[in-house]
């Protein structure tokens, strides 16, 4: 995504794996921080049309990064964590600084272009990803056209 180092773009960790020595410590914020340069900045920059779909996995608004969208994709689906669910928006990935995190079911973030999306229960992932691919030509609400 940025050509450089994990830890020096603020990945040393992600934001649900710290370890005690490293949290709060330069490197490992566990989001994509702002010494990062992406490659979908840099081909927006060129003009082209930059899509994402898929988890991210480079933290977000939560974890106190910025959304895809806002690192220089202009269209974007799918999740913000890296562990969910591909039948429903059950969250997998558990949530350690709540002490009762195993018997709780929390619901993973899905976004459209930035806006939180209501995913469909019982539906495929991949049929969602399928669908958006197959309405890229036509005037869906997903329409890929910049």
């Amino acid at each position: 995504m940025t050509g450089c180092n994990n830890i020096e773009v603020g990945l040393g960790s992600f934001d649900y794996s710290f370890y005690p020595a490293s949290k709060g410590k330069p490197g490992y914020e566990g989001y994509l921080n702002d010494n990062a340069v992406t490659m979908s900045e840099l081909f927006n920059d060129a003009g082209y049309e930059v899509l994402k779909s898929g988890k991210w996995h480079l933290g977000g608004e939560a974890a106190g990064g910025k959304k895809p969208i806002e690192w220089g994709f202009t269209k974007e689906f799918g999740i913000l964590m890296g562990g969910s669910n591909h039948w429903n928006d059950e969250r997998m990935t558990p949530i350690f600084s709540d002490e009762g995190f195993i018997h709780k079911k929390y619901k993973e973030h899905w976004t459209l272009n930035g806006e939180h999306y209501d995913r469909p229960e019982g539906v495929y992932s991949g049929e969602l990803y399928n669908y958006l691919r197959l309405c890229r030509n036509s005037s869906s609400w997903y329409n890929l056209q910049k």
